[in-house]
């Protein structure tokens, strides 16, 4: 993975994972690919869900959802980058 980590990292924004999705769309899938980021998807749903609900009666539990979400796109930028160095890989191995 070719994420960056310490203080150069900056952190991925939850309202970022739909905009992931759509580009891992475009890349070639890895086979171990397809349940992990259909899991973080719902699970994203159900936190957008949870949002919604709690709003009204816990709106402290907004912080929480709000850094769940972003660990979602984090994880969905995570994929897409293994996806892209997977492709590279490929492109590179069929042109040698």
């Amino acid at each position: 993975m070719n994420c960056p980590s310490g203080p150069a990292a900056k952190p991925v924004a939850g309202n970022e994972f739909r905009r992931l999705q759509q580009l891992m769309a475009v890349c070639p899938r890895l086979a171990a690919d397809g349940y992990k980021i259909r899991a973080v998807a719902l699970y994203f749903g159900l936190l957008g869900l949870t949002r919604s609900l709690l709003k009204w009666w816990m709106p402290s539990a907004a912080v929480w959802i709000e850094k769940e979400r972003g660990g979602c796109a984090y994880f969905a930028a995570a994929d897409l980058d293994r996806r892209i160095v997977y492709s590279r890989m490929k492109m590179t191995g069929q042109e040698s």
